[in-house]
């Protein structure tokens, strides 16, 4: 029997060694991808629109809207793990194609635990198409009202905008989703693409470091109120290259005026912010 075995080994040594050396290559790769403790938020480069995700100390995974086209989907499978096919929440902001339709082509290929989206009664081709991908999955998307709150370990999402009452019959950007996430000492404010009369609404703000500026930075992206209130002192621009004048001079002099350092995805790429809930880190790949 030991003879047997010998011989096996010798004849199929090479055969075995190939195979002994995948699976090290995947444990390796396992545990290389496993969460590190810290908070990633990646605002990937995605062109004239938004796309963020966020994967937190614990390993859940957020994505916030996927941009205009489908250039977000080489960009997660490079941050997610092989063995993570899975998005624990999907938020769209609005319902607008350059947030929309990369979040479909992520909806197509992973798995997601929650989907919250609000207006879908809006008619457009990407919501219908929204609406039956989610049904080919057996998916009921939520909504989303200022108050509701996304807790995941020590990760907050807590919804700032719409109200219960709010109504945007003429311009759907003013119900976007606007969200806060709390991180221990540290907190990042995404904005969707609600414009600066919105912004001067808003309740239950508090000072944040980092603003994701609504609207690609556009004429009304940014509310002066808002920022005596929430105090930034970072600003993220999502933005590609377009024919609207985006980031508008005007929003840049204002961030400007306020101390406010700017990060644009047109001129850094994607922009990661890392946090231990206290510190922060920002890299452009």
């Amino acid at each position: 029997m030991y003879q047997e075995i010998i011989s096996f080994i010798k004849k199929y040594q090479k055969f075995l060694l190939i195979f002994i050396f995948m699976i090290l290559s995947l444990v390796i790769l396992y545990f290389c991808q496993t969460p590190d403790g810290l908070l990633h938020i990646i605002f990937y480069d995605v062109g004239e629109g938004d796309g963020i995700l966020i994967k937190t100390p614990t390993g859940e995974v957020v994505l916030i809207d996927g941009g205009p086209n489908e250039q977000i989907i080489y960009s997660i499978s490079n941050d997610l793990s092989i063995f993570k096919r899975e998005i624990d929440v999907g938020i769209v902001s609005h319902p607008h194609a350059d947030h929309l339709i990369g979040f479909i082509e992520v909806f197509r290929r992973f798995y997601f635990k929650s989907i919250f989206i609000n207006d879908l009664e809006y008619q457009t081709s990407e919501v219908e198409a929204l609406k039956d991908e989610l049904g080919k999955n057996d998916k009921i998307s939520k909504e989303l009202v200022a108050g509701q709150n996304i807790q995941m370990g020590e990760i907050s999402l807590r919804t700032i905008w719409p109200e219960l009452d709010t109504h945007c019959i003429d311009d759907i950007n003013e119900c976007s989703i606007v969200l806060r996430l709390d991180y221990r000492d540290f907190c990042v404010y995404f904005m969707g693409d609600v414009n600066n009369e919105v912004q001067g609404e808003m309740r239950n703000l508090k000072q944040c470091e980092i603003v994701k500026i609504a609207h690609q930075g556009s004429k009304n992206a940014i509310d002066e109120s808002f920022i005596k209130k929430v105090m930034p002192k970072i600003g993220i621009i999502s933005v590609g290259k377009n024919n609207y004048g985006h980031p508008y001079p005007e929003t840049l002099k204002l961030l400007e005026l306020n101390k406010i350092k700017i990060f644009r995805t047109d001129e850094f790429g994607d922009i990661e912010i890392i946090s231990d809930g206290k510190k922060y880190y920002i890299l452009n790949r």
